[in-house]
């Protein structure tokens, strides 16, 4: 259930952009974006030390597959999130790894912080060439509300 919920909300999340732009970048963010964080750190926890890179890279590239697949082709879009997938999620990892001792809160929320970052930056740079800087800002802020709120609605599914 964890998985599909990544992946679905990825592909979402990029239809959600070829339709209407930038403009659903925040609201994306916040919905989709924030719940795919999360998700991926509750799997880092399940998969902890059983195959957990290369589920995580099949588990992204599958996501990643399935946007450009709904999402009507969109190269530029699907090139963008892939590319963000993989670039947050090496940073998700890393900072996670940091926190591992930390509570679950803190070590989703940190990694959610870094990644969330990440992954605004490099979408915005590869699908529109530039980093919008307000609604780049607004996107990193909505991922850590929405993350927030999603680790806090989750928490039970780590277990």
């Amino acid at each position: 259930m964890l998985v599909a919920g990544y992946v679905i909300s990825v592909a979402a999340a990029n239809i959600s952009i070829a339709m209407f732009g930038p403009a659903a970048a925040p609201v994306n963010a916040f919905l989709l974006i924030g719940l795919n964080l999360t998700t991926r750190d509750i799997l880092h926890d399940k998969w902890s030390g059983r195959g957990l890179y290369f589920k995580m890279a099949a588990m992204m590239v599958a996501a990643g597959a399935l946007a450009y697949a709904v999402d009507g082709g969109t190269a530029r879009i699907s090139l963008a999130s892939l590319s963000a997938i993989l670039l947050s999620g090496a940073s998700d990892t890393a900072t996670y790894q940091r926190f591992i001792r930390s509570r679950y809160i803190v070590r989703v929320n940190a990694s959610n912080a870094v990644s969330g970052a990440v992954d605004s930056v490099a979408f915005f740079l590869i699908a529109f060439g530039s980093l919008h800087t307000a609604t780049v800002i607004s996107m990193w802020a909505a991922k850590l509300a929405g993350g927030a709120i999603w680790s806090l609605a989750l928490s039970r599914a780590r277990h």
